[in-house]
């Protein structure tokens, strides 16, 4: 069982404690000079110590919502992909509102009266009788003429900057939240400073005697700011979703691959819907996200974003921390005829891959991504085992074993290694093939406590073989393969394909490759290594005979 993010165990001790970084924004607030929450959990269990953590961290967030609701103006507004559209046309049409009807009033009060006119149009430094009209009013039209040119000049060379002060003023009059890294603020700003240049030529157009009519103030803009009946008291808030992400994680993110990719899910899920409690995620709410997504990415991806989604939300749900999965039934319409992600390699691709200079000469690549002799021995073993990349990549030396006569890989998640679920741990015979090719060999020549790769490292998310992955995406796509459908996995796809033109057993061929029928029979009793050999024996591929192989052992 994995650690929960908030686990920790420090050197020498078996005691497990719990750690949690204070927000920057609150850290004023606990004046903690390390800036987290640091103490025991008083447990060597881990399962108990990971219960006690999701308990503690969903406290602290309560805490730190009720010490922000102190601070934070009511009524904010977060400008998230979801009401980006709506919100980006009421605050720029609203600064070309403004400014014309401000301009409306300096024209009713007259230009010698208004104060505002006199402030803008006459210097401070100015000393003698009080200016006339036409004073202050030639001062105000070189002051609209100045702006309109610097605005011109801004939005001719795409530059925002100029009005980022007016912007902010007026975002935190409507108390309006924004990530300023985001596409839809950057679109924000594009769009005010194109409607505020419309205001300044409406500006000078009067200015020049022409009649330009003020467009009323949107009316989006007119609620904006004030505090909205949402219905619910603070203590009715509820469970954040952070805290419904933590509590999926220990309990069943194990796999870490798996486990980022439903933390990248549901991060994107809570900055495009723009809510940070479970009672904020409703059905309406679930489907216009889905909809939103469909608009970037393709429907496959959708679904595939949608199940990680929904996996946090059931547990909580199973496990009476919400009352309901507000995703149940928000589904994508798959195509029926819609392609396949991934397809196998097919003969002609096998013989394309395996006759380069990397096999035929063992020319290796150059470069780190490659991982040195990886790159001749892993598409092999791929082929001939039909294992996952990863499961290969993180094999030590000491996983190569031998067993009444066999010669087997013991792909296992001990020491530094994962793997995708339970089924994965398993056995598999050495084909006669990459025996052959001296495999056995190569790994012997190895020192017994070493990696069989040793030249792979890992990735910032600790998988040792992404960027072999990435190498070997652009070799295939070099040497003429350019199907994005066919990617490493499709060797354990063809696998598949042998292991049935060969007749294997169903259950025998899930036993080689770690796959599940689901059943529970499926889970009872193991396949024998012998009867796995026995299978691995009769497995070919097009072009890989005995007396055609073309490629040279290593």
């Amino acid at each position: 069982m994995k650690k929960c993010p908030y686990v920790r165990q420090r050197p020498g001790s078996l005691v497990f404690h719990f750690r949690m970084k204070i927000p920057l924004d609150l850290r004023d607030h606990y004046r903690k000079p390390s800036g987290e929450f640091s103490f025991s959990l008083r447990t060597s269990d881990l399962t108990e110590a990971n219960r006690l953590a999701v308990e503690h961290a969903a406290g602290l967030e309560q805490e730190f919502v009720q010490l922000r609701r102190a601070r934070q103006p009511r009524g904010v507004t977060y400008l998230t992909p979801l009401n980006a559209d709506s919100l980006v046309d009421s605050l720029a049409k609203g600064i070309h509102a403004a400014v014309l009807h401000i301009d409306d009033r300096v024209r009713i009060e007259g230009f010698a009266k208004s104060e505002l006119a006199r402030v803008v149009g006459v210097s401070s430094l100015r000393i003698g009788p009080e200016p006339s009209a036409q004073e202050v009013f030639e001062g105000w039209s070189a002051s609209v003429d100045r702006a309109l040119a610097a605005a011109r000049k801004a939005y001719a060379i795409g530059d925002s900057h100029p009005i980022d002060d007016q912007l902010d003023a007026w975002m935190r009059e409507y108390n309006i939240i924004a990530n300023r890294e985001s596409d839809e603020y950057q679109r924000l700003r594009r769009t005010f400073l194109a409607e505020y240049l419309q205001a300044l030529e409406g500006q000078q157009k009067r200015n020049q005697g022409y009649r330009v009519d003020s467009p009323p103030v949107p009316e989006g803009l007119k609620s904006m700011g004030h505090e909205a009946d949402t219905g619910l008291a603070d203590a009715d808030l509820g469970v954040t979703l952070d805290s419904l992400l933590n509590a999926w994680e220990a309990e069943r993110g194990e796999n870490g691959k798996t486990r980022q990719a439903v933390r990248s899910a549901f991060e994107e899920f809570k900055t495009v819907t723009g809510q940070s409690y479970a009672v904020g995620v409703t059905k309406p709410v679930a489907v216009a996200y889905k909809d939103k997504l469909l608009t970037k990415v393709s429907a496959a991806t959708v679904e595939k974003k949608l199940g990680f989604i929904r996996a946090v939300f059931n547990l909580a749900e199973d496990n009476s921390r919400i009352d309901g999965n507000p995703l149940k039934g928000v589904k994508v319409s798959m195509p029926k005829n819609r392609q396949k992600s991934r397809v196998q390699f097919e003969a002609e691709d096998l013989a394309l891959l395996f006759s380069q200079p990397l096999f035929v000469s063992k020319v290796l690549p150059e470069g780190k991504q490659a991982g040195g002799i990886a790159a001749y021995w892993i598409p092999l073993v791929g082929l001939f085992t039909g294992a996952r990349l990863e499961e290969i990549g993180q094999l030590h030396v000491s996983d190569i074993k031998q067993r009444d006569g066999i010669w087997f890989i013991d792909i296992n998640n001990e020491a530094d290694k994962s793997l995708k679920n339970a089924p994965s741990i398993r056995e598999v015979p050495i084909h006669s093939e990459l025996m052959r090719l001296g495999f056995l060999d190569y790994v012997q020549s190895l020192p017994a406590t070493g990696m069989v790769f040793p030249l792979l490292y890992r990735a910032k998310d600790g998988k040792l073989t992404n960027n072999f992955s990435k190498w070997f995406g652009k070799w295939k796509r070099a040497v003429g393969i350019t199907d994005d459908r066919k990617t490493f996995h499709s060797f354990r796809h063809g696998f598949a394909t042998a292991c049935r033109a060969a007749e294997v057993p169903t259950g025998t061929q899930y036993g080689i490759t770690g796959h599940t029928d689901g059943s529970v029979g499926g889970t009872y009793g193991e396949i024998p290594l012998k009867a796995k050999m026995a299978a691995m024996a009769r497995i070919r591929f097009d072009g890989f005979g005995q007396d055609d192989f073309c490629i040279k052992r290593a």
